[in-house]
């Protein structure tokens, strides 16, 4: 178009210069051309510095995708989309707010660093932006619909933009960002960035969940839910690295139900698997939800008590021998009672490796099967041993 007005002008020149018309004439002629001209190349300018806004965009937006495809760290994951998010659309702010079931799962942002930990019910102007998978986009938050007010010491917005986290009919949360640097308002162009980068952060999010997922099914015992020995291994080994590293203790108790196989035979497999179930429980409420448990195998238990001394060890073997022994186990409208035998070895007093950490709490607790059951056997006892 503007190739064939130039054109158009040239030719004009020309009829003009031919007819030999005045100075003046061709003064304006001269005028409109260079008007003409200029136009072009504003418009060129602009137009070019548009594609260059679009080659940025999708430069910054390829970087964050680039990160985040082969990630299944989720910190790393959302630091990267938060930060991304605010350079890609030049903002002051950005957080990101992971959902499940109408709860918040998850707060991170750019100002707050992050809370996984973070469980809270949905309201206001978010639980719009779930319920009804929209954005939200204005200059005045205090204007919009659901806004109930900002926590105390809450950082000073002025403007805001809030897409929702979809992936086909699911919303697993939500992008914000806040005080858009150089605009008074964010503009549809961001929104829409925006919610392209949502849409892949969604997938990225989704992918670390399923990835999570059959990490934990691997390392999962499907009868009682707790660790397997698998996880139990890998557990144990992380934490006597750490004890050996910033010299601290860490003890060992392991566990097996006495006459379980009497048990069995009495009372058929599906009584046992019941009894193996609430043991599991018993232990587990027993012991510190910073403290590990897991399967060991058959009707053996293991935990591992993190910077825990022996004789703090033996409390809570004690602790949970006795409420296996008081519990009420029934079977076939009757009630049952089990016991339970227990081993004790603490790293680094009675072992220099998890190895030895394991077979000398195997030999306290043959120690505690061996001498009566139903008892709590410490690895120190089988000094006096012959």
């Amino acid at each position: 178009m503007y190739l064939i007005g130039f054109i158009l002008s040239l030719i004009f020149l020309g009829i003009a210069l031919f007819l030999g018309l005045s100075g003046a004439i061709l003064s304006l002629i001269f005028m409109g051309i260079a008007l003409f001209l200029g136009l072009i190349i504003k418009r060129l300018r602009e137009s070019l510095k548009k594609e260059r806004k679009h080659l940025r965009n999708q430069a910054v937006l390829n970087d964050i995708l680039t990160k985040t495809a082969l990630e299944l760290d989720i910190e790393q994951v959302v630091n990267t989309v938060i930060e991304g998010a605010r350079q890609l659309i030049k903002s002051e702010m950005s957080a990101l707010v992971t959902t499940k079931n109408n709860e918040v799962t998850g707060f991170y942002s750019t100002t707050e660093g992050s809370s996984q930990a973070c469980k809270s019910t949905l309201s206001g102007i978010l639980k719009r932006v779930i319920e009804e998978r929209i954005s939200i986009r204005g200059s005045d938050i205090t204007k919009i619909q659901g806004f109930r007010g900002f926590p105390e010491k809450h950082p000073k917005i002025k403007n805001i933009l809030i897409v929702p986290l979809i992936y086909g009919s699911q919303t697993g949360g939500l992008l914000m960002l806040a005080n858009r640097i150089g605009n008074d308002e964010f503009s549809p162009e961001d929104e829409t960035l925006l919610l392209s980068l949502s849409i892949h952060t969604n997938l990225a999010l989704e992918k670390i969940a399923l990835h999570q997922e059959v990490v934990r099914l691997s390392n999962t015992d499907s009868l009682t839910g707790l660790y397997n020995r698998r996880a139990f291994d890998e557990r144990l080994n992380m934490e006597v690295q750490r004890a050996q590293r910033f010299n601290r203790k860490v003890s060992l108790i392991m566990c097996d139900i006495d006459f379980f196989k009497a048990f069995n035979d009495t009372y058929g497999h599906p009584a046992g698997d019941k009894a193996l179930k609430e043991v599991a429980g018993i232990i587990t409420k027993n012991i510190r939800k910073i403290d590990f448990i897991a399967r060991y195998g058959g009707e053996e238990f293991v935990a591992i008590l993190m910077e825990c001394p022996l004789e703090t060890a033996l409390k809570v073997s004690e602790r949970i021998r006795t409420a296996v022994e008081r519990h009420v186990f029934q079977v076939e409208k009757k009630n049952v009672s089990l016991t339970i035998s227990i081993g004790i070895a603490t790293f680094p007093q009675d072992a220099e490796n998890k190895e030895i950490l394991v077979e000398r709490a195997d030999k306290a607790l043959y120690q505690a099967k061996t001498t009566g059951r139903n008892k709590v056997s410490p690895f120190m006892e089988l000094i006096s041993l012959p």
